[in-house]
């Protein structure tokens, strides 16, 4: 009840004018929706990008480090890759 009593104090003080509702897409500079635009808002901050120099400099064994390169970049050759290239 109370969350209901403060939407109505919070609804009471806007006043309505003749001016058309307007939609904007907040995800893209010119506020436009488009599926891609979409697509790449589902997955903002969910995955962040590794640097070359982070694995290059970690406190890791080289067979570590060399291993991490090409997983990074998704080139390791993994059962689903393989039967891609028959």
């Amino acid at each position: 009840m109370a969350e209901f009593v403060k939407l109505w104090d919070l609804v009471q003080s806007q006043q309505l004018n003749d001016q058309e509702d307007q939609i904007t897409w907040r995800w893209t500079a010119d506020c436009n929706y488009s599926t891609k635009s979409a697509y790449l808002a589902q997955f903002k901050g969910s995955y962040t990008t590794i640097l070359a120099n982070s694995i290059w400099k970690a406190h890791a064994e080289g067979k570590l480090k060399i291993f991490a390169w090409p997983l990074v970049q998704a080139k390791i050759l993994t059962a689903d890759k393989l039967a891609l290239r028959h």
